[in-house]
């Protein structure tokens, strides 16, 4: 304070204050941004209810291109239901010897570290993130999430569906292996890089403006893990 005082009365300026990494983050040049498409195939549908996850998959992306991948089967350490293998056709016998979650999950967060996260219909992927993250005592998820369901219904407004066969069809993007983790995460990854070419050309420039266009806060996942551990 009393240094603060004597600028004033000297005439130096005051220096600015630093930016918060939340604003760094959303002032990033999208050249410069790295995207983390990633999808989970779990046992069910209720991360709050003890199903599991049984897959992570994750492609980064910079500049328009694929720089890293990262996959991975989970052993949930319990059976997978009839139910869940007709639409993943992930078995018992395919992750019976694979990891457990709290080996599986550092590494994908470590893949995933200063990035933006990205998936289609993130509300469900990210309530399985957050569960798990809180179960091992994850003290540093700091990343903004973006939704492809919510950018596909604004740049393709006037269509009815938004499902991610949909959008893939409309974009023409193939799906090698679609309900698997990887394939599903291929063709979102396609389809955020053909969105974000979309706004670009409509002005587009910093992590910012698709934030705003996005809309909601883009930390509300933060937000929402922190008041979790609380």
């Amino acid at each position: 304070m009393k240094e603060k005082k004597q600028q004033e009365m000297e005439g130096i300026p005051e220096q600015p204050p630093k930016p918060k990494k939340e604003d760094k983050a959303k002032n990033t040049l999208l050249e410069e941004a790295e995207f983390v498409v990633f999808d989970l195939e779990t046992t069910g549908l209720g991360a709050k209810f003890g199903d599991e996850i049984i897959e992570i998959a994750g492609v980064r992306i910079k500049n328009g291109k694929v720089i890293d991948k990262f996959s991975s089967l989970v052993n949930p350490g319990r059976p997978i239901s009839p139910g869940a293998t007709a639409v993943n056709g992930i078995t018992d016998k395919m992750v019976k010897d694979s990891p457990r979650i709290n080996e599986v999950l550092p590494k994908f967060l470590e893949f995933s570290k200063d990035s933006v996260f990205v998936a289609h219909n993130a509300s469900f992927d990210m309530s399985f993130l957050l569960e798990k993250m809180k179960y091992m005592n994850y003290r540093n998820f700091k990343e903004s999430v973006l939704d492809t369901l919510v950018l596909s219904r604004k740049i393709h407004a006037a269509e009815k569906s938004h499902s991610l066969p949909s959008i893939r069809r409309r974009l023409n993007i193939n799906c090698e292996s679609e309900h698997r983790a990887m394939g599903d995460v291929a063709a979102t990854g396609e389809i955020l890089i053909l969105f974000l070419d979309t706004l670009v050309k409509g002005g587009a420039r910093t992590l910012k403006d698709i934030n705003k266009f996005h809309g909601g806060d883009p930390f509300k996942y933060v937000k929402m893990y922190n008041d979790m551990l609380r």
